[in-house]
């Protein structure tokens, strides 16, 4: 399911994203798009993941995002297996 609005400055129908994840908007532009019919409102819409603002994307427009996936890692997960992995016998400092 695809996400689509109206791009204000040219009146161009852009992708903004799928679902919750407008991998072609940024959140300071959610206001230079309009709503399309049977797409959310990037305006109004709660619980939306939009893209990170790298500096050296400012000067491209809403929709036209070449790495729609770009990203950064804001954690780290770590896996251990279970051979490895030993569970403490006591916790004193969080319940003392």
């Amino acid at each position: 399911m695809g996400e689509y609005a109206l791009r204000k400055s040219d009146d161009t129908e852009i992708k903004i994203g799928t679902c919750e994840d407008m991998y072609y908007l940024r959140y300071e532009d959610r206001d230079k798009v309009s709503k399309l019919p049977n797409s959310l409102d990037p305006r109004t819409e709660y619980n939306l993941r939009f893209r990170l603002p790298f500096p050296d994307e400012d000067d491209i427009k809403p929709g036209e995002y070449d790495d729609y996936n770009r990203g950064e890692r804001l954690w780290q997960i770590t896996i251990t297996t279970a051979a490895t992995f030993t569970y403490p016998t006591t916790i004193p400092a969080l319940f003392s």
